[in-house]
């Protein structure tokens, strides 16, 4: 087992990985599976976006699906529902042990994941539900590409009405007065969008559920979902806790060499953090802040920065936000950021660099999957380029400016996903 794995034991055993957040965290995010890969033949029932998460300080509930061969949406087995009676039984022990109250509950997930969000979030009333591409139709989709799995759930015989009540199952939790609100990831290029997605859309707007549904064309595939939902998962968790206690993140004003800002006003009890880092990962600056405190950094070296912007309850913080991504030109050249963009016709990732040169400036690029450099780093003249891509998957730019022998080197802070047809 895992750091922090444990057993459950209900109705039935559930494994589950919990990881505590800030000592006075109200909130707890519940994490539900998509449907497990299979590799060299073995299911694997990994903990879904467990990674992402890593900067923001609450306290996190990761369960796994581990009835059935692969899952049975937390549901049933032979329509005893069980499994079901267990999960919430687990969800309730760790809101009574850590005080947190149902208004401060995240359910989220992707694809089975977000189906389940959907429907532990409705039925039991949680604040807040997170989900990208859910099946909302269970026994439609599972008898289509799954039919041992819905066995599994539904029983051997199928019997009728037996799916029938598992295709309404999570449309039937969407109602009017509910104080939960949904965060919806989707994208009408999903085969799956008509049959799951459009019945929801259409019970949220007939019932007045309060909601966010983002439409992300870029999605061509169901697959891609689990590209483009991190980015969506951690924007919706950060404006939560921003909500919650009327956070505002500062604004900056930057100039060729310094960096400045007036913290806005926070609730008593939280405080915030401001770390410079160089483009090699250096602290230059970490300074402690509280309601209206203002903030300066000025330097005299050609230096690429980040500036990170941490919101802390107490001395512990909550999340970590990139405030700024700059660099300090010192009149050399005059650094604007960057842009990334995907050409579908072309395949390729444009990347550009927004400078005017002022002195003779010479550019290099890097391309980066997760851990791997797929393209080498290359000089240019000029502070743009291609880069062809072949495959779906997340990807990051290592870029270089170098002026008068001297220069900076940083990464894009943006995780940028792509989706290949």
């Amino acid at each position: 087992m895992q750091p922090n794995e444990h057993v459950f034991h209900g109705k039935r055993d559930i494994n589950y990985l919990f990881q505590k957040g800030a000592e006075s965290s109200p909130f707890l995010l519940v994490a539900f599976q998509a449907v497990p890969t299979v590799k060299n033949g073995k299911v694997n029932k990994s903990y879904n976006y467990t990674k992402f998460l890593k900067d923001i300080n609450v306290n996190r509930l990761f369960i796994e699906d581990t009835c059935g061969e692969f899952g049975c949406y937390y549901l049933c087995n032979n329509m005893n529902f069980d499994v079901e009676e267990t999960v919430i039984a687990l969800i309730e022990s760790i809101m009574k042990k850590y005080k947190i109250k149902k208004e401060n509950v995240i359910t989220f997930g992707s694809s089975k994941g977000g189906s389940a969000a959907l429907y532990y979030g409705l039925k039991y009333r949680f604040g807040h539900i997170i989900s990208g591409a859910p099946q909302t139709r269970i026994a439609t989709y599972l008898g289509g590409c799954r039919p041992k799995m819905l066995q599994y759930i539904a029983g051997d015989d199928l019997k009728a009405e037996n799916l029938e009540f598992l295709d309404s199952l999570i449309i039937n939790q969407v109602r009017t007065g509910s104080n939960s609100k949904i965060n919806l990831l989707t994208s009408k290029n999903d085969a799956q969008y008509e049959c799951h997605i459009v019945p929801l859309l259409e019970k949220i707007k007939k019932t007045k559920q309060t909601h966010n549904i983002v439409f992300q064309p870029e999605i061509k595939k169901h697959r891609d979902i689990a590209t483009f939902f991190p980015n969506f998962l951690i924007e919706n968790v950060q404006r939560i806790i921003n909500e919650k206690y009327n956070i505002v993140i500062p604004e900056v004003k930057l100039s060729s060499k310094s960096i400045k800002f007036v913290t806005p006003m926070l609730e008593d009890g939280l405080t915030a953090l401001i770390e410079i880092t160089s483009g090699k990962g250096d602290t230059i600056e970490k300074m402690s802040l509280t309601r209206g405190d203002k903030f300066e950094f000025c330097t005299d070296e050609i230096i690429s920065y980040t500036a990170t912007y941490s919101v802390c309850l107490g001395e512990e913080p909550l999340y970590s936000t990139t405030l700024c991504d700059s660099v300090f030109d010192q009149g050399y050249f005059k650094y604007h950021g960057y842009s990334m963009t995907y050409n579908d016709e072309q395949k390729t990732l444009d990347f550009k660099i927004d400078v005017d040169p002022i002195e003779p400036t010479s550019y290099a690029f890097t391309l980066i999957k997760g851990k791997d450099i797929l393209v080498p780093p290359f000089h240019s003249d000029e502070p743009f380029t291609s880069f062809p891509i072949s495959e779906s998957g997340t990807y990051v730019v290592r870029f270089a400016i170098k002026v008068k022998g001297e220069g900076i080197t940083r990464k894009s802070t943006e995780r940028y996903p792509i989706a290949i047809d």
